[in-house]
């Protein structure tokens, strides 16, 4: 009866999914739309301000972290903003596919362009009560970094609080130290990273208020595949992998939990997995085809070229090695400590050996009910060795991936800890 059960709930969930994948494109070509209404002199002030802002600061400005130098990606920011600007004769529609770079949605857009007339206003009411020899009113984007970072800020600390709540302290640290690794300082301070740890910390954040609703397992994979169409409509390809490896990984530590890990259940993780990369290629698919209806030329064509060489494609290497190990090395190199991942990991395999030795059934039964994580943890590396040349070509920000790794591995430990302490006490 319990199987049936679930296959009936799965028909359901595929079911929502099947009538998101129609729906959602719909809705995120009439929100790319609207977001073009809005005049282009509403917004091309505060866009040049912070274009001229960029070009000051250098194409990859470079911020110094004490032990370490990290770098922006002002390059990608600066087009963001130039595509803010809707071309003369353009329909809003035409406008919405953005024509000169068509594969993505830009979802951005949506809220950049409000974002700039909103600045535009404020900084032209602020000039109204300036002298001409007065200081200048910052630029809209200094002014859009200081919002980020007090957002994110926020969004990580409502995070932390609810995995205190849901789980304990010691995963709140994991999390933190997990983000830590991916020098969350610097992401404030670009546009272009910020868009996946919004998606990342806003999916956390629905998973923690829900997931002990009795019917929270109804609808799993609907949310799992609606994170992945979130990142496919905002995310320009940075590191989208962390908007489905950190809701994951907390979901897998959540049902271990409160399942007191006693089943494995890998399969589960792989239908999540599914129905993430379902939303994020789906929907990221259907924007080639509504672009190719729009625009009149083939736009899927061009879009699969560019993910070919994304995916295959040489690019001239610094040192002399095979791409798959100059590609991981370049990765794993751009990380605070990353020495210290390898040693987490092998103390990980230490402490396996020693409590195998020592107390063999519960040993194998945390370590079975923990391979989703294990699996979560190889997860970048899989990704870095599919998308191969954009891993390489872009390893200052891909390295973001393996916050994934981190928090998996930490959470472990602590499970592995957690275990020892309740059977010390049992």
């Amino acid at each position: 009866m319990r199987d049936f059960i679930r296959a009936q709930n799965l028909k359901k969930q595929i079911c929502a999914m099947l009538a998101l994948f129609v729906l959602l494109p719909c809705l995120f070509t009439l929100l790319m739309t609207l977001s073009y209404a809005i005049p282009n002199a509403a917004v091309e002030q505060s866009a040049a301000r912070s274009i001229a802002m960029l070009e000051e600061e250098g194409i990859y400005a470079s911020v110094n972290l004490g032990a370490r130098v990290v770098r922006t990606d002002n390059w990608t920011d600066r087009l963001m903003l130039e595509k803010t600007q809707k071309a003369a004769g353009n329909s809003l529609l035409r406008a919405a596919m953005i024509p000169d770079y068509a594969r993505y949605w830009h979802g951005y857009q949506v809220l950049l362009r409000p974002a700039l007339a909103i600045c535009n206003l404020t900084v032209s009411s602020i000039e109204k009560q300036i002298s001409t020899d007065a200081a200048q009113p910052l630029p809209a984007l200094a002014m859009l970094r200081r919002v980020n970072e007090i957002v994110l800020l926020a969004l990580l600390a409502a995070v932390l609080i609810l995995i205190v709540k849901q789980l304990n302290g010691w995963i709140a640290l994991c999390f933190v130290i997990a983000v830590g690794f991916g020098d969350a300082i610097v992401v404030p301070m670009s546009l272009q990273y910020s868009v996946a740890a919004y998606v990342m910390l806003l999916a956390c954040l629905a998973l923690l208020l829900f997931c002990h609703n009795p019917r929270f397992c109804e609808h799993v994979c609907v949310g799992f595949f609606l994170i992945g169409a979130t990142t496919s409509f905002f995310d320009l390809l940075t590191v989208p992998l962390i908007t489905f490896g950190m809701p994951a990984a907390l979901l897998v530590m959540i049902e271990m939990a409160s399942a007191k890990c006693v089943r494995l259940d890998i399969a589960r993780l792989a239908l999540r997995g599914v129905c993430w990369a379902f939303g994020y290629g789906g929907i990221w698919a259907c924007k080639w085809a509504i672009a190719s209806i729009v625009l009149r030329r083939n736009v899927f064509a061009e879009a699969l070229n560019q993910m070919r060489l994304r995916a295959f494609g040489d690019a001239p290497l610094p040192v002399n090695l095979p791409p798959t190990i100059y590609t991981l090395l370049n990765n794993l190199t751009h990380l605070i400590f990353p020495i210290a991942l390898l040693i987490a990991a092998i103390a990980a395999l230490a402490v396996i050996a020693v409590m195998l030795c020592r107390h063999r059934a519960n040993t194998v039964r945390i370590v079975k009910t923990s391979i989703p994580l294990f699996l979560l943890c190889i997860a970048p590396y899989v990704w870095y060795l599919i998308f191969l040349n954009h891993s390489q070509e872009h390893g200052r920000f891909t390295y973001r991936a393996q916050i994934i790794a981190v928090f998996a591995i930490l959470g472990f430990f602590v499970c592995l800890l957690k275990e020892k302490k309740e059977r010390s006490h049992g």
